[in-house]
């Protein structure tokens, strides 16, 4: 499974997960509910942001760009096709 694609499942498991957490509050405690969302959230975060690039190992989806000439880094939502470091292809995995 490539890169893409796992980013991809991940998402896919935050909105299915959220949209479940919301419909069962109506069958569990509704102070329980935010919590799990929160769970939910940080758990696909800290998976989303562990995609590294086969090539190079810099995390996918880590941006740059440059203010002033000087570079400033960022994480993004945004997964690119290439690396942006090394320029590796995403896509085959």
């Amino acid at each position: 499974m490539n890169v893409k694609n796992k980013l991809r499942m991940a998402t896919v498991i935050w909105f299915v997960g959220g949209l479940l957490l919301i419909v069962s509050a109506f069958q569990i405690n509704p102070w329980l509910v935010g919590p799990l969302i929160i769970v939910l959230l940080v758990i696909v975060n800290i998976f989303s942001h562990r995609l590294k690039c086969s090539n190079c190992g810099t995390s996918v989806l880590l941006a740059r760009f440059d203010v002033f000439g000087r570079e400033i880094w960022f994480w993004s939502s945004k997964m690119p096709d290439r690396c942006r470091k090394c320029g590796y292809d995403l896509r085959k995995g």
